[in-house]
């Protein structure tokens, strides 16, 4: 991978807790919408930024959003 908002560089699990974020849910929220513990969902957000190359998990979404990783374009097989 080269780095920065590379497609298909985030697994379907960080797009998930991402798009949480991006709709405005706390860790807390997220960890209890989907049946895990917060120290899950920030594990899986902290890998996410690391491989997106964003040193906040806002900024991490915006890379995201940008690269199509997430948002309606995005390929993770799920209808939005």
């Amino acid at each position: 991978m080269s780095g920065y908002g590379d497609r298909g560089a985030l697994t379907p699990t960080m797009r998930v807790y991402l798009e949480d974020v991006a709709e405005g849910r706390s860790t807390k929220a997220s960890a209890l919408a989907h049946g895990v513990s917060p120290a899950t969902v920030r594990t899986v957000l902290e890998a996410a930024r690391a491989r997106l190359g964003a040193p906040t998990t806002a900024a991490a979404v915006a890379i995201a959003i940008r690269s199509g990783e997430l948002g309606p374009t995005a390929t993770d097989g799920i209808v939005r």
